[in-house]
């Protein structure tokens, strides 16, 4: 279990831990039931996740700041738009929800490739792997 005080911390850490890039360290590290690429499911050990590097920001730059806090932002939209998914009336508004949900993710996604200084060929290689 993660125990932290700094809500924002949380809010910057489940963007990472939800990022395609977590998706695919776990999927060389883990065991899988099923397809994981189909709905299967990772066998995830603390020691998987205690073993991943996460990008420890310093938020003591400028760059790294606004970094750090586009993160906690885009993590708390996209928590808001689950909940607003969960109380739409028709399946239009849940339809344009999930798009804006997986806008959002991609957003995400884009910034942790940033904060882990991924090429476009270390990006596509994540993306082909980690297809949704």
């Amino acid at each position: 279990m993660i125990v932290h005080d700094n809500l924002e911390f949380l809010h910057y850490l489940t963007g990472i831990l939800n990022s395609r890039i977590y998706f695919f360290y776990m999927k060389s590290v883990a065991g899988v039931l099923g397809d994981a690429d189909k709905g299967g499911r990772l066998i995830s050990q603390k020691s998987h996740i205690l073993k991943f590097p996460v990008y420890n920001i310093k938020v003591d730059s400028p760059d790294n700041k606004a970094r750090y806090m586009q993160m906690v932002q885009l993590v708390k939209s996209i928590l808001k738009m689950h909940t607003n998914k969960a109380k739409a009336s028709t399946q239009h508004d849940q339809e344009m929800i999930q798009r804006q949900i997986e806008a959002t993710d991609r957003q995400i996604d884009a910034l942790v490739y940033e904060l882990y200084g991924l090429t476009a060929e270390e990006i596509a290689i994540v993306e082909g792997s980690t297809r949704k």
